[in-house]
């Protein structure tokens, strides 16, 4: 299938680097795919194998960033700038 890379990187309330030690990436939704690696790194590549609409998650201990992902019947879309935003989890 078409591939995709995410990449995701943490900044601190003044806007400065924050460092990444293990991030987790998962997906939810009907779109299905293979995202390797799932942890570890920064940077994820997803397979597309099936067409749907899904979340993409990186998770950082009690940070999250989320991007949402259309995959269509001729494969993913043209790449456009995606935007997660981190928060603190309840």
């Amino acid at each position: 299938g078409e591939t995709k890379v995410f990449q995701v990187s943490g900044r601190d309330q003044y806007g400065g680097d924050y460092p990444l030690e293990n991030p987790e990436w998962r997906l939810e939704g009907s779109c299905s795919g293979d995202l390797d690696p799932l942890a570890g790194e920064a940077e994820t590549t997803f397979t597309a194998e099936g067409e749907g609409s899904c979340l993409l998650y990186c998770r950082e201990g009690d940070l999250e960033a989320s991007a949402e992902v259309d995959v269509l019947a001729a494969g993913m879309p043209a790449p456009k700038r995606l935007r997660g935003r981190l928060s603190s989890s309840p």
